[in-house]
């Protein structure tokens, strides 16, 4: 699965499934 890019709490994080 591609990367998928969440802001969590004001804060950027790329999230590998």
């Amino acid at each position: 699965n591609p990367p998928i890019v969440d802001k969590l709490g004001g804060v950027w994080a790329v999230v590998i499934p």
